[in-house]
């Protein structure tokens, strides 16, 4: 019998890389973003109904920043992605 997965944790390990590389482009592009971006976990993935019978997919992610030499402890941020942009600019 086949094994069942959700939705989201396919999603996170089907485009792991693509999520990654894209929040490590979006900390590398902010010039007044002092902390190392190391991990993510994608939170949730939300499917909307577009014109046209097209679907878009936005993924929720959690990113984990590194502490910094004056914070000792890591931080957590959401970020939200068009998966469609993503694998377009790949």
């Amino acid at each position: 019998m086949a094994k069942r997965q959700s939705f989201t944790k396919y999603i996170s390990q089907r485009f792991y890389n693509e999520l990654f590389k894209a929040l490590q482009d979006d900390v590398d592009s902010r010039k007044d973003f002092e902390r190392s971006f190391y991990d993510m976990e994608v939170k949730s993935v939300r499917i909307n109904d577009e014109v046209e019978m097209n679907l878009r997919f936005d993924v929720i992610v959690e990113a984990t920043y590194g502490p910094t030499d004056e914070i000792e402890s890591p931080m957590f941020k959401w970020h939200q992605f068009f998966l469609k942009e993503i694998l377009e600019k790949n």
